[in-house]
């Protein structure tokens, strides 16, 4: 009889519709080395709606399916399925995210050090476009074409690991923490707590493709980034800011240029120069938006961006992803 005591992580997934949505991350958490020491834990709005093809999990430790319901926010069932998880370790994995099989193994391995939390290093699952590489290099440039192992002030949002008891000391406000997880390092880091990067452990991502999302989620995120840092602010220091957006492009830039040198081993990463100025640009944009008027609906937008996987990709790129996850179930 399998017992508690031998989970090593609980694998968080979200899921807003029916399993074919996560179905193709899911067969890479099966996937795993050490899948038998996995616990997979779904968040969706029902079992029914589901519809999991259970034979995929076979090989888990075991799996739960938490019945959120409908919601706006990624958050909401996030710190459902974490409070349902019975593992010490939590590792975040998106639908659009898939990583290589030693992914947990090597996470699990990395907590023997004295770590709050641990990320991969994040690779880009469609590197074919201009748009994609570009937006991975500002969203996520912080950990791509990493190669030694390091300490790190900042994870990858829901593509990370954490310890379970310490994201729990926060259950009272689970939901807010998780929405993004930078409120949960925040939180971790103020108590001295640290962060590590494994580059061991590899997950590809799906980057956006398409201008319209890419520059779609660089206004939200920009828009709620402000709206959050001046919620006490004083209209005359919003003015100021906003006076101020044509120079934040240069200093975005020049915060990132140590991504662009080690970006540029893996891709020509200084023909992205236009593109990246023109999105930190659309990035200023909303944060002019966010101290003048608020979030607005961003939240919500940023929800749906980060689970429709139509939303980010073209059409080329959602039919490699329905390719890959066809031959992952011939082969299962």
């Amino acid at each position: 009889m399998k017992s508690q005591s031998d989970i090593k992580m609980s694998v968080i997934l979200v899921c807003h519709d029916t399993y074919d949505t996560i179905r193709l991350a899911v067969m890479h958490i099966a996937a795993q080395t050490v899948r038998e020491s996995l616990e997979l834990v779904i968040a969706a709005p029902s079992r029914k709606r589901l519809g999991l093809v259970e034979s995929d999990l076979k090989n888990l430790h075991s799996y739960q399916v938490v019945e959120v319901g409908e919601f706006l926010h990624r958050g909401t069932a996030a710190a459902a399925a974490v409070r349902a998880a019975r593992g010490p370790i939590l590792g975040m994995v998106e639908n659009h995210a898939f990583p290589d099989p030693q992914w947990a193994e090597v996470l699990i391995e990395a907590y023997k050090g004295p770590w709050a939390g641990v990320c991969p290093v994040i690779e880009i699952f469609n590197p074919q476009t201009l748009i994609s590489r570009t937006e991975r290099l500002i969203d996520y440039g912080n950990w791509i074409a990493r190669t030694e192992a390091a300490e790190i002030d900042r994870l990858p949002w829901h593509n990370s690991s954490y310890k379970r008891d310490l994201v729990m000391q926060f259950d009272d406000d689970l939901e807010n923490v998780l929405e993004p997880e930078d409120h949960l390092q925040d939180r971790l880091r103020v108590q001295g707590h640290r962060f590590y990067l494994d580059p061991r452990a590899r997950t590809r991502h799906i980057s956006d493709s398409k201008f319209s999302a890419a520059g779609s989620a660089m206004f939200g995120r920009g828009r709620l980034f402000a709206a959050s840092r001046s919620k006490n602010w004083s209209f005359a220091r919003k003015l100021v800011y906003v006076l101020a957006s044509p120079l934040f492009p240069f200093i975005q830039l020049y915060l990132i240029r140590e991504n662009f040198a080690r970006f540029h081993n893996r891709y020509p990463a200084y023909r992205l120069l236009p593109m990246a100025l023109l999105l930190t640009g659309i990035i200023a944009l909303g944060e002019c938006a966010g101290y003048l008027a608020g979030a607005g609906d961003s939240i919500t937008w940023m929800a749906r961006h980060e689970l429709e996987i139509e939303l980010r990709a073209n059409k080329k790129e959602i039919k490699q992803f329905k390719s890959l996850l066809a031959q992952r179930v011939a082969e299962s």
